[in-house]
């Protein structure tokens, strides 16, 4: 289905893929630091799968989650309609070179739980990508902390 050069690279590739969710990327067989995809050209897939594992984890606001195609009320369980409502009050999430910044709003107490525990588990997946990168490839990722600002949006926000 996908054009890749050669056999190397969609090994390569799907390594990456597979490393964005529960795996273990200190694994040297399964994950060498250093993948020669063709000679003399070297790929990180340690460092790569980390960085695809982080970006599902910042996926988390509202302004990336399309809320006009879902009626809250009509979702299946209670379960999906905390995890819509949780995600909708998430309002955004910034990258400064020091730290991932979680804007969130609710005056929903179990909501306000959930966006914190969300904050928790994306902190947690920050740290294990940080120690990725520094351990198993050339690369960093700066951002040592996630910090959860619970702030009321002005009116020209809403």
């Amino acid at each position: 289905m996908l054009d890749f050069p050669g056999p190397r690279y969609a090994r390569a590739v799907i390594q990456v893929c597979q490393g964005h969710r529960k795996t273990n990327l200190m694994d040297e067989a399964a994950y060498p630091s250093r993948f020669e995809v063709e000679p003399g050209k070297t790929v990180f897939l340690p460092y790569l799968s980390a960085l695809i594992c982080l970006a599902d984890e910042l996926d988390i606001s509202a302004e990336r989650n399309v809320s006009f195609l879902y009626d809250v009320e009509k979702m299946p369980s209670a379960r999906d309609r905390r995890e819509f409502r949780k995600h909708m009050a998430i309002r955004r999430v910034e990258l400064t070179p020091e730290r991932v910044e979680v804007y969130a709003w609710t005056e929903d107490a179990e909501i306000r739980a959930g966006i914190e525990e969300v904050t928790e588990k994306l902190r947690d997946k920050l740290l294990m990508c940080r120690r990725v990168a520094s351990e198993r490839s050339p690369f960093v990722i700066t951002q040592t902390d996630v910090a959860l600002r619970l702030e009321k949006p002005k009116e020209a926000d809403l």
